[in-house]
């Protein structure tokens, strides 16, 4: 099981374990930030299930502000922040925020995977309300 099926699962208590020590990994071998970003991006929804919305958001403009001014802007790393910044938005009743960051995440993902990628589909599904 990978962290992303623990996450659509919702099992939040073994994403969080293998999260942590993913990115224990990332702090001794730091790899690139687009992987850095998604590991984060795992992190802020794990904060969004336990209702830590400004929290989860204030770490993703974190790691989006450093994307910003990278090679990897526009990468897979960031299409799962700004996904999970669309929802945080969401939860936190910011509509236009929301559909904003998730029309960023759409693009971005369709992108760096291609239009026929399943993985596409996670950015399809509509915000909570």
């Amino acid at each position: 099981m990978t962290v992303e099926s623990a996450l659509q699962m919702r099992d939040m208590h073994f994403a969080e374990s293998v999260l942590t020590l993913l990115l224990e990994i990332a702090n001794a071998i730091e790899p690139d930030l687009s992987t850095r970003a998604r590991l984060l991006s795992q992190q802020a929804r794990i904060m969004i299930d336990r209702k830590q919305f400004s929290e989860a958001a204030a770490a993703l403009h974190k790691i989006l502000k450093a994307l910003e001014s990278s090679s990897y802007k526009r990468s897979s790393g960031a299409a799962y922040c700004w996904l999970a910044l669309a929802h945080a938005f969401a939860h936190l009743k910011k509509e236009g925020e929301s559909q904003t960051a998730h029309r960023m995440a759409q693009s971005m993902a369709q992108e760096s995977f291609g239009a026929q990628d399943p993985q596409l589909m996670l950015f399809k599904q509509p915000l909570p309300q």
